[in-house]
Order: structure tokens, then sequence, then C-alpha cells
């Protein structure tokens, strides 16, 4: 994200960049009523009703992971060595990164 901020100050300092803490619906519905862009994955489309994701064709990425309990259920332990080939890692940083090329998100049935 640091990077896309560079670019974006840098080379296009028309476009005011707005920060806020955390992705939640306050911020989605500020990003609709004020007309604004907002940075967002593909995995969000739907979240708000009157926002749609269009992809862009550029070099910046966004690292993600998983968030979990410093004491996981076994499901999660298990995803975690199914990812990482070990947990020991993730599990002592309760956050264990993921790359999206690898393992692309997709919510289980039920999740919206």
């Amino acid at each position: 994200m640091d990077a896309l901020r560079d670019d974006l100050e840098a080379n296009h300092p028309e476009i005011g960049l707005v920060d806020f803490s955390f992705y939640n619906l306050e911020v989605f519905n500020r990003c609709e009523h004020e007309n604004a862009l907002l940075l967002a994955v593909p995995q969000w489309e739907g979240v708000h009703p009157l926002l749609k994701i269009l992809p862009v064709d550029w070099e910046h990425t966004i690292p993600f992971g998983f968030l979990h309990s410093p004491r996981p259920a076994p499901a999660v332990r298990s995803l975690i060595r199914t990812v990482t080939g070990d947990e020991k890692q993730a599990l002592t940083s309760g956050f264990m990164p993921v790359n999206q090329t690898i393992l692309p998100f997709s919510a289980p049935a039920g999740y919206s």
C-alpha cells in the first residue's frame, strides 16, 4: 500500500487521498455518498449494493493474510499447515501471510 500511495502522490497530485482505520460499512457508505474511489480486492464484490469493483492493470499488489486466535481450533491449524507447511511461526504471531496467487480466497457456502 505504501508504494501505491507514493506513486499516486508523486505522479497524480490531483488525487486526494483519505486515510481511515479499517474498512467498515461507514467507509463504504461514505465512498458511495461522496462519489469517491475506494481501493478494494475482487473478493469484496457485492459488499455494498451501490459500489462496483473494477479491475486495474498496474504493478501494485496488496499483501494479506489470515488473523487467528493464539490457540486456533483444529480446523484452523490444519489450514495453516496446508498453506505454510509449518504452523509454528504463524501460531506464535497470530497472523499468517498468504500469497493470493497461491491461495485465492473463496467464502464458504452461506457467507456473503
